[in-house]
């Protein structure tokens, strides 16, 4: 009856308000005679809500009020869609308007040309249209997308606010994953986040997620190499063991990659991934592997037979070790992919078995080991390859890895395949 009663005379309601609104309970009123015109007297709510935003002397609260309810119109007037670009624009009023985008993800389209001029004006702005975009790209994925490839990907100032306004995309593309990893590729953004986005991509395109790890790896090792460690050159392969222990202890050239592989907080909830996704977890993750250990693994000293070691790459089960760190991660990886994919794994081994790195070796052999049973054949052949292969472990004085995989393969294997491992075991221990 109120909002017929407003309705009835011309300004009634501006005029009602105005003249009302330093007291918060006009508010009820006047949001019910605004929908009450909205449905029945487009040209009266036009008039009304006019009057109201062209006052020069409005209260905060009212103009919030207003903003609302045009964020809450699913198809909005094109007066409307005026008025709420306006709110985006004005700096005392954007705040408002941005709360409103972002629970009414259906606005996106109306306001876009606005959004888009804000996007790269500061970065207080962008970081606001990060907040709202965060809600919008669930619903409208594509093009919040194309914004952000036009606006923010050109430039690396704008990364983090894309890592943030597509962090809890839940229907991850090719396109969305290409926009994240240049962005982690390029600029030093916070790895715990960038983990977490990669556990989201994971949950609807798996075989994408490892390519963020992978992205964000590359990156921090590039900044690794970048900072001037002051070393003194390592002493020569045939130099007294006291010396390389010494070199080791004292120089530590590692220690910057040592703790960023090993800290368990980066990490954590990384094996949600790698299990979503084995196989391309190890064909992204691999290469850096493969890339840290070139650098930092130690000459294998004359007359020993050993693969190289390196001071990096601690496994699970080695002395206090965490079972969260990028080590255990693609230790789990290469274990799955062989039970996931026994032959495509066989195939990997057979390109990668010729590696000279310890920790390769045992994370290999343990993968082996999954799959000794239903593929003994592979794990033979894999152990017959080198005798290096039958002293995996820790050290030279643990041969964990390769002593596991003998016990898993035995009971598998015919009676003349069993003599043959045999007689390689005795040759190799005399």
């Amino acid at each position: 009856m109120r909002a017929r009663a407003f309705a009835a005379k011309p300004s009634g309601l501006a005029n009602h308000v105005l003249s009302k609104q330093q007291s918060l309970f006009v508010r009820p009123a006047l949001w019910s005679t605004l929908n009450y015109l909205r449905s029945l007297d487009e040209k009266g709510y036009r008039r009304e809500i006019q009057k109201l935003w062209d006052h020069s002397d409005l209260r905060p609260h009212i103009r919030q009020l207003l903003i609302a309810f045009l964020g809450s119109q699913a198809t909005p007037l094109p007066t409307e869609v005026t008025y709420f670009r306006n709110a985006l624009e004005n700096p005392e009023w954007r705040n408002w308007a941005f709360d409103e985008l972002r629970k009414n993800p259906p606005w996106f389209s109306s306001v876009r040309p606005t959004l888009a001029g804000l996007m790269t004006k500061s970065e207080a702005l962008a970081g606001k249209a990060a907040w709202a975009l965060i809600e919008v790209v669930k619903e409208h994925r594509d093009g919040v997308l194309s914004l952000i490839q036009e606006y923010w990907a050109p430039a690396p100032e704008w990364d983090p606010y894309i890592l943030h306004a597509l962090r809890e995309l839940d229907d991850w593309n090719e396109w969305a994953v290409n926009l994240v990893e240049r962005s982690v590729r390029r600029s030093s953004l916070n790895g715990m986040l960038v983990r977490m986005v990669a556990e989201g991509v994971a949950k609807s395109a798996p075989n994408l997620a490892p390519r963020l790890i992978s992205a964000g790896l590359w990156r921090e090792w590039e900044r690794i190499e970048a900072e001037p460690v002051p070393a003194q050159p390592p002493p020569d392969d045939d130099a007294d063991e006291a010396d390389h222990v010494s070199y080791l202890l004292r120089e530590r050239p590692y220690d910057a990659v040592e703790r960023f592989v090993s800290r368990s907080e980066h990490w954590y909830g990384i094996e949600r991934i790698v299990r979503a996704a084995p196989r391309a977890f190890v064909d992204q993750v691999w290469p850096w592997f493969l890339q840290v250990a070139e650098k930092h693994a130690a000459g294998v000293r004359e007359g020993v037979r050993s693969y190289r070691a390196d001071p990096v790459f601690r496994l699970p089960g080695d002395w206090s070790v965490d079972d969260h760190t990028l080590t255990a991660a693609l230790d789990l990886a290469l274990s799955e992919f062989a039970k996931g994919c026994p032959q495509d794994f066989g195939r990997f081994l057979d390109v990668h078995g010729n590696s000279d790195f310890l920790s390769a070796h045992r994370m290999l052999a343990r993968a082996l080991s999954q799959i000794a049973e239903s593929h003994a054949s592979i794990a033979l052949d894999y152990m017959l390859g080198d005798d290096r292969r039958l002293g995996l472990g820790k050290d030279v004085s643990h041969h964990t890895e390769s002593i596991n995989l003998i016990r898993s393969v035995s009971p598998h294997l015919p009676d003349s395949e069993l003599a043959r491992l045999e007689n390689r075991v005795r040759e190799a221990v005399k």
